[in-house]
C-alpha cells in the first residue's frame, strides 16, 4: 500500500495499515502528555497503544496484530503501558524504529486533543 495515499490517521506497521483514533478522554490524553516529561519514548508507545484501533476480526495473513495489553491492566499508568506494549511489539518482531515512528504519530494525535487557551475561551463564549 502506498503510504502517500493512507488516511491521515493511519500508519504502516510491519507492512500493515493501522488506524489511529485518539482517546475520547481528555484526562487520558493529559496523562500521556505528562508522562512524556519522564520518558518520551514510553509515552509515545503508550499513545500508540491507546490509539491503535484493532480490527474486529483477525485478518488472515496479518503480519502484526495489536498486543492485548490494556491501560487498565497497567494500573492506568502510561509509562507502564508504554513499556509493556513496546516489549510485546518487540517480541512480535516489530522493529523499534517502526513502532516508535507510529508511536510519535499517535502522540501527536493525542496532543492535538488538548484544547489550547483560545479553544477554551471560545467554548466559554469569551
Amino acid at each position: 500500500m502506498d503510504t502517500d495515499t493512507l488516511p491521515k490517521n493511519t500508519v504502516m506497521l510491519a507492512g500493515e495499515p493501522i488506524l489511529l483514533i485518539a482517546p475520547a478522554s481528555l484526562t487520558v490524553c493529559r496523562e500521556v502528555l505528562m508522562a512524556s516529561a519522564h520518558n518520551y519514548h514510553r509515552a509515545c508507545v503508550a499513545a500508540l497503544a491507546l490509539c491503535w484501533q484493532a480490527p474486529t476480526k483477525k485478518r488472515k495473513g496479518a503480519k502484526v496484530l495489536r498486543p492485548s495489553i490494556t491501560y487498565s491492566a497497567c494500573d492506568y499508568s502510561p509509562l507502564r503501558l508504554g513499556g509493556e506494549f513496546g516489549d510485546a511489539l518487540e517480541a512480535a518482531g516489530v522493529p523499534y524504529e517502526d513502532y516508535m515512528a507510529a508511536g510519535f504519530r499517535a502522540f501527536l494525535l493525542v496532543a492535538d486533543q488538548i484544547p489550547d487557551d483560545g479553544d477554551e475561551a471560545r467554548a466559554e463564549g469569551n
